[in-house]
């Protein structure tokens, strides 16, 4: 495993994106290191931070990669 250093999270990012990071710096897991795991680039992974909108396929294999799931229920449960 790398060297872990901390991501920012930009307050204009996709939410999901955000939260994601935000995952990202609970398991220690860097940009790298989620790529190589997930399978998803590491340019898609960095741009969801700064520019694009993830696509629903690699936000899911990058959160099963680190041990989440994306999942949708109801407003309001």
């Amino acid at each position: 495993m790398r060297k872990f250093r901390k991501l920012k999270i930009p307050a204009h990012a996709h939410a999901l994106a955000r939260q994601m990071t935000g995952i990202q710096n609970t398991v220690r897991c860097g940009i790298a290191d989620l790529a190589d795991r997930s399978g998803v680039s590491k340019t898609a992974i960095h741009n969801w931070r700064h520019t694009n909108v993830p696509r629903v396929s690699d936000l899911q294999a990058c959160l099963n990669a680190l041990g989440y799931e994306l999942v949708i229920r109801r407003i309001g449960e």
